[in-house]
């Protein structure tokens, strides 16, 4: 089955906060990590299936919804994973909660790097942690890796979780084999547990390499080692809350899991018939949407190499792209671009307020659009 991932479909009306945030406005929505495309005809399919069932009570997973993901990482990542190790979640954002609430006592630190999805800034709080930010470095090429001195400096009794998003989320680094054994090694030396957020693994641009998961590139850590998953962000189903943690430690698991009683809920029953579909049977739409997303990419590349005062970070993964603005001259540059008729994501909700980020998982024209748009606004200074 072929998909037209350029065919533009209006979501306005819908409730979609990506588009109701500038609702009866000109300014096209190009920020939160919601995809412009459709999902894959097989989820819907699947979706309308079980809606033929006349009963929508409390669901939990299914023997085969579990050997669903266990054969998907297996065909994907070369990861045995036993259905044991599975702990189910409405989210990757509160599975992050989840090991901020199990792991150490209130008040212990937990590192991370920044720029960073605004979320890391403040789900430690609300898990009983110290927040503990420290840059990423800018590589001369303009990627962005971790800065292990600055990391290993941070570090202090109290420090207990390392909290890690890979592939990188908003500058599009996909952390090599050695830069993740590196840290997995950074973080045995302290005796720390890591929650290694991986939701954008799908996400893939580089056609030399592929994600490694923190556990296969360093399988050492898997005892300290909490991985977060979902198809999410792959297969574009944001709305349906379903996620899941990978935690093969026994009492680290057990932990984890008492801290989610009687806070978090199970996915709803739609979301696992999603999920389950998308890893059975979403690969030919999934290929499609890597070869738009990279179609995309290029164009994206090139236009933002042809504006004064904009450049971009190289990248190797997501549909995410992080603009720096720094040499653009303007003292907002969310609200410049708005007032031009471009919504983007602020770069001070990530920790940089000198840079933007697009997102470009949409129909080309779309983004044809946007990019005329910005250009325009430039070009009028």
């Amino acid at each position: 089955m072929s998909y037209n991932f350029d065919r533009e479909i209006d979501r306005r009306g819908s409730g979609s906060l990506k588009w109701d945030k500038y609702r009866d406005t000109d300014i096209l929505p190009m920020w939160v990590a919601d995809m412009d495309l459709p999902m894959a005809d097989e989820i819907s399919h699947a979706m309308s299936q079980r809606m033929e069932h006349p009963f929508m009570g409390y669901t939990v997973a299914t023997e085969t919804t579990s050997a669903a993901v266990c054969d998907w990482l297996r065909s994907e990542f070369d990861w045995d994973v036993s259905p044991d190790h599975l702990v189910w979640l409405p989210g990757v954002v509160p599975g992050m909660w989840a090991a901020c609430a199990a792991v150490g006592a209130p008040g212990d630190e937990a590192v991370f790097s920044t720029p960073i999805y605004h979320h890391f800034f403040h789900v430690p709080g609300q898990g009983g942690k110290t927040a503990k930010p420290v840059p990423l470095l800018r590589e001369p090429s303009g990627r962005w890796t971790y800065d292990f001195d600055a990391l290993n400096a941070a570090m202090s009794a109290r420090t207990r979780l390392m909290l890690l998003c890979s592939p990188h989320n908003p500058t599009g680094t996909l952390f090599s084999v050695e830069e993740q054994q590196r840290m997995a090694q950074l973080c045995e030396a302290q005796d720390l547990v890591i929650l290694s957020d991986e939701v954008h693994n799908g996400l893939v641009l580089s056609e030399s390499n592929k994600h490694v998961p923190l556990a296969k590139a360093y399988p050492a850590c898997r005892d300290r080692l909490i991985t977060l998953m979902s198809p999410s962000k792959t297969f574009n189903l944001a709305g349906m809350q379903c996620a899941f943690a990978i935690i093969e430690n026994p009492q680290l698991r057990r932990q984890y899991i008492q801290a989610m009683h009687s806070v978090l809920p199970q996915p709803a029953t739609l979301a696992f018939t999603a999920l389950e579909a998308a890893f059975t049977h979403g690969k030919a739409w999934h290929d499609g949407l890597i070869a738009h997303l990279r179609k995309n990419h290029a164009l994206l590349e090139t236009a933002i190499a042809a504006m004064p005062g904009l450049s971009m970070s190289p990248m190797e993964a997501t549909y995410l792209a992080w603009l720096d603005t720094s040499a653009l001259g303007v003292e907002n540059p969310m609200g410049f671009f708005e007032t031009h008729g471009v919504g983007l994501s602020a770069g001070a909700d990530f920790g940089r307020a000198d840079f933007l980020r697009l997102n470009f998982a949409c129909p080309q024209p779309q983004l044809e659009l946007a990019l005329t748009r910005m250009r325009t606004a430039i070009e009028s200074r």
